[in-house]
């Protein structure tokens, strides 16, 4: 009897239990004291963080179209969709299957990103030797983000198929990107109305042309391309160190890292640490918020909103100091790194969606193509630089 009475009571402990953890589960929103589990959180290591960028890398091809666009935004909570598009974004899309094709050798991502290109491509416009995409339902100026993305991706895209049929535009795009910067070192953000008041557009597009001239200088090994990125380098330690503006930080990291790694110049590598280091203080750890599932992510103003954009791109450019940090013999600081991305890395699985979408936060189920794209970057790049 007394046998029958224990059996009775485990059985229904285990069935509390049980309860307690799926309510836990369900309730992702709940602070670390409220969770009544002791179980330890799994571990995330290679394996795990390649089925993350799989799983992200089929969706993003699912979420290609036809006619070469993507699906732009979507609500996992509701039907929501939006007609709105942007080019830059698209154009980063397209990048990122050219970056999935590089790490699976698949097939099927190589032809996406070749849908994707032939999208964004009927909208170059060819002037002299120069080459700009204008996509005239976003804007009735050219961006300067999107020309230098699209460089980019069309290089990537060289270097992955031997495919040499972009070979013109790519040097015409180039040529844009020269024309357009400014005596300072930046580059205007808007061709052929300049906006230099947007300062956070000529912030990011000023890195990403970098990032595109980089690959120019790689490409070709013209001194042009290197002038180009020393006038800026000048432009972009002074704006920094005046500013503190996160913005300037990504795009011109890997620019420069890439940079230093080309010259052997050490004081590119010092301003991608220099700027690096300062970025990595942004992110939210145990000790500095009270909600342990926002943990790994990067202050942002509406973090309901963007937390999983600002990892992403924050994740890409700390990876860009690290891959600077390995040469410098530091192993305190790189070891620092590596944790850092780490931490980014475990907050963005954690806000992965099974469909392998990354929602904008751990509250917010809605999705942004640049969410997954920015994710699926930071992702790679931690593996590239030996983190897992």
């Amino acid at each position: 009897m007394k046998k029958k009475i224990l059996y009775i009571l485990l059985i229904a402990t285990l069935i509390t239990s049980g309860i307690i953890l799926l309510e836990n589960t369900e309730n992702r929103t709940q602070k670390t004291e409220e969770i009544e589990t002791t179980e330890e959180p799994q571990e995330i290591g290679r394996e795990e963080v390649e089925t993350a960028i799989k799983l992200a890398g089929e969706k993003l091809k699912d979420d290609l179209k036809t006619n070469g666009q993507f699906n732009y935004i979507y609500d996992h909570a509701s039907d929501y969709t939006t007609d709105s598009y942007s080019m830059v974004r698209h154009i980063s899309g397209s990048n990122a299957l050219v970056a999935l094709y590089k790490f699976t050798k698949d097939e099927s991502y190589i032809e996406a990103a070749k849908t994707s290109i032939d999208f964004f491509m009927q909208y170059l416009i060819t002037e002299g030797n120069k080459s700009y995409i204008l996509y005239e339902y976003e804007n009735e100026n050219a961006d300067t983000g999107s020309q230098a993305l699209a460089l980019i991706t069309l290089i990537n895209y060289e270097n992955e198929t031997g495919d040499i049929q972009y070979s013109d535009t790519i040097t015409q795009l180039a040529n844009f990107l020269l024309s357009i910067q400014n005596e300072d070192g930046s580059y205007k953000n808007y061709y052929p109305k300049d906006d230099p008041d947007y300062a956070m557009a000529t912030e990011l597009f000023t890195g990403e042309a970098n990032f595109a001239i980089m690959h120019m200088l790689e490409r070709t090994g013209e001194t042009k391309y290197l002038a180009a990125l020393q006038k800026s380098y000048d432009f972009v330690k002074n704006y920094f160190e005046s500013t503190y503006s996160s913005p300037i930080v990504s795009w011109n990291s890997n620019a420069f890292a890439r940079l230093y790694k080309y010259t052997d110049n050490a004081e590119y590598a010092d301003l991608v640490i220099e700027m690096t280091d300062w970025l990595r203080n942004l992110q939210y750890k145990e000790d500095n918020i009270d909600d342990p599932l926002y943990v790994g992510g990067f202050r942002t103003e509406d973090p309901e909103q963007w937390l999983t954009c600002t990892t992403g791109a924050f994740g890409e450019g700390i990876n860009a100091g690290l891959s600077a940090i390995r040469d410098q013999g530091d192993k305190d600081l790189e070891e620092s790194y590596d944790e850092t991305i780490s931490l980014a890395i475990k907050y963005l699985l954690s806000v992965q969606h099974e469909d392998g979408s990354f929602n904008a936060s751990p509250s917010q189920e809605w999705v942004r193509i640049d969410f997954n794209t920015h994710a699926i970057m930071t992702l790679l790049g931690a593996l590239e630089n030996y983190v897992y």
